[in-house]
């Protein structure tokens, strides 16, 4: 007869932050900055802060999409972790991929990427960048959407530095 294996306390915790980490980047659709004016209320979306959106007025920022890149791979560390592969290091590793993420993501306000229009150069594009970024980061405040993947992110760190101190029996 096949041995049957258990459900283990560590296939329980990989697969919790797996599942969290996916939803996080689920929300790549969610509001990264929101406005709210006397009369209107806008929001941008992490996508669009990520990859940049001319018509926003935004251009692709590394640093925003980077905490997706750790996602990503601290997805791929926890399935490691489940199929038995890397001993201990693959959840510290984990971890510290999703906890930078989730620093990065509180960080969306201040490494957003202004789009710059062509021709301008030298002092005038860095002045440019200056003002547009001060105006934007005064007016703007983080959003929803930046705030639960950051939240998002912890947990996963969390659920994943668990399996550390479970024994899967």
């Amino acid at each position: 007869m096949a041995s049957k294996k258990k459900f283990g306390l560590n296939l329980i915790f990989s697969g919790s932050a797996i599942v969290f980490a996916i939803i996080t980047i689920i929300l790549l659709c969610a509001p990264a900055m929101t406005y709210t004016g006397k009369l209107t209320e806008n929001s941008v979306s992490m996508a669009s802060v990520a990859f940049g959106n001319k018509d926003d007025g935004l251009a692709f920022s590394f640093l925003i999409f980077l905490p997706y890149l750790l996602l990503l791979a601290g997805i791929v560390l926890n399935v490691l972790n489940i199929l038995g592969k890397g001993g201990k290091i693959l959840p510290i590793v984990a971890t510290v991929c999703y906890v930078v993420g989730a620093i990065l993501f509180f960080l969306v306000m201040q490494t957003f990427c202004i789009a710059v229009p062509e021709g301008l150069e030298g002092e005038l594009k860095d002045a440019y960048i200056k003002h547009g970024k001060e105006l934007i980061t005064e007016a703007c405040d983080l959003g929803l959407g930046a705030i639960f993947s950051g939240v998002l992110s912890l947990v996963s760190a969390g659920l994943s530095a668990t399996t550390l101190f479970v024994k899967n029996k």
